[in-house]
């Protein structure tokens, strides 16, 4: 059986699975609500850790949590070493558990201000933790709003994007590297078209079941 994440903002955690094609009842995992509204949910290949971004009723704060289970039992949700200063959401795991990727409103300089608009950051996975957060290059990343990354097992970047040429509010796009760090990204195109943040519905369609 394998775990699906599904994020649903404004309430608490809820995750289903998928045996044999069909999808189970959805289960409340009451250790990780917290008072605020809980998104973008995904585990580790092992299930054993959470990830997901926590957001104040007004939208303005954004942090990203994790939280742990041993022996059957989920640690406290603590924020994770690179959030709690800006605006960050849609955490997403690669399939190998090395990387993390999210959306966030950081600034592109150490000593700027926060952006009004998401870009797609990723850290890595090292012997004493995560790396310090490392945006991804154009064009991945664009003046407009860049968010929800979905890495596949494949190494295709999955993301949603405002940037102008697309055919909706949010189109989706996908990124590979041609060369070095050098990406080429497509928009994916009908029907992968949507008029609102698509959230977390792409973060699992991409992967092998």
């Amino acid at each position: 059986m394998r775990k699906v994440c599904i994020a649903l903002a404004g309430t608490a955690a809820l995750v289903s699975g998928l045996a044999f094609g069909r999808s189970t009842e959805p289960a409340l995992v009451d250790a990780l609500a917290t008072p605020l509204n809980e998104r973008s949910l995904v585990f580790s290949a092992s299930g054993d850790t959470a990830y997901f971004a926590v957001r104040s009723g007004d939208g303005y704060i954004s942090v990203i949590c994790n939280a742990v289970r041993i022996a059957g039992r989920w640690s406290t949700p603590e924020v994770v070493s690179f959030s709690g200063r800006y605006f960050d959401t849609d955490p997403s795991l690669s399939p190998d558990g090395r990387r993390l990727y999210f959306a966030s409103n950081r600034p592109v300089a150490a000593t700027g201000s926060a952006k009004r608009d998401l870009d797609i950051w990723v850290v890595a996975r090292t012997p004493s933790g995560w790396s310090e957060p490392t945006r991804l290059p154009a064009p991945v990343n664009s003046p407009a709003v860049d968010a929800s990354p979905a890495p596949a097992v494949d190494g295709t970047l999955y993301f949603a994007s405002t940037r102008p040429g697309g055919a909706g509010s949010y189109d989706i796009y996908s990124a590979r590297v041609a060369r070095d760090t050098i990406y080429e990204v497509t928009n994916v195109g009908a029907p992968m078209v949507v008029h609102k943040r698509f959230g977390h519905t792409l973060r699992h369609a991409h992967r092998r079941a």
